[in-house]
């Protein structure tokens, strides 16, 4: 089941270049959106397993590589989506805190949204 606090990612980026012509804050780097996500959050979610062993993958389905493995408990901050072909939507997120099973905190990867479940909001 889809996530709440969807918006598209055209108009993030309109906010957030909105934002930061405003605030010309410098930035020691630029963010890039990965070329599969198809929308963006408008607050973001902090996410966890509903299952263990859930995959962590490489990309948005199943025919991505697994980076490793979440286990219920571990969380992670979800930043965009991907709507693949199929009946689920993958989320691009970073590792809150390192997992249980060694992924260390600040990867970034791709979990199915169907075994996740959202226990607060960033943002």
């Amino acid at each position: 089941m889809p996530l709440p606090y969807r918006r598209g990612l055209a108009a993030t980026m309109v906010t957030a270049a909105a934002v930061l012509a405003v605030n010309a804050m410098p930035t020691a780097y630029a963010w890039s959106w990965p070329s599969a996500c198809d929308y963006a959050y408008n607050y973001l979610p902090v996410e966890s397993p509903t299952t263990s062993g859930l995959n962590f993958r490489r990309g948005p389905g199943t025919g991505h590589s697994s980076i490793g493995h979440l286990n219920k408990g571990d969380r992670m901050v979800a930043y965009c989506f991907a709507d693949v072909s199929g009946p689920d939507d993958w989320d691009y997120v970073r590792i809150d805190k390192t997992t249980k099973s060694g992924i260390r905190a600040g990867t970034w990867g791709w979990v199915s949204e169907r075994y996740l479940k959202v226990v607060g909001h960033r943002g």
